[in-house]
């Protein structure tokens, strides 16, 4: 789920060797309207079958966790020095996907059973 045009999203995750892991990619065209609608991340959760509470958006925008939350995602915040509203949003946040503590996070989240 992406507000770039579907070219420049599969142009990257090719060149970083993931397009053949995505069964979908979601983007503003259409009847889905860009973030911060919350229509990327609905049409998301619809195309893989999931409900968007058991969905975790990844996000580094507050437009991003805007649509997230609308969309009624969890939220992992990823970035250096986020703004309070996007601070306030996010379920949790990191500076780096690199970062050891966001393992104990999702390991944690996952034993809880609020991740599956």
């Amino acid at each position: 789920a992406s507000n770039c045009p579907r070219d420049v999203v599969e142009d990257c995750l090719d060149t970083a060797g993931l397009l053949q892991h995505f069964a979908h990619v979601i983007v503003p065209e259409k009847q889905v309207r860009p973030k911060p609608h919350p229509d990327v991340y609905l049409s998301a959760a619809a195309a893989c079958g999931a409900e968007p509470v058991d969905c975790l958006a990844v996000e580094d925008s507050l437009c991003g966790i805007r649509s997230a939350v609308r969309a009624g995602l969890r939220v992992l915040g990823v970035g250096p020095g986020p703004d309070r509203e996007s601070l306030a949003m996010a379920d949790h946040w990191v500076r780096s996907l690199e970062d050891r503590a966001l393992l104990v996070w999702a390991r944690s989240r996952a034993l809880s059973g609020v991740l599956r």
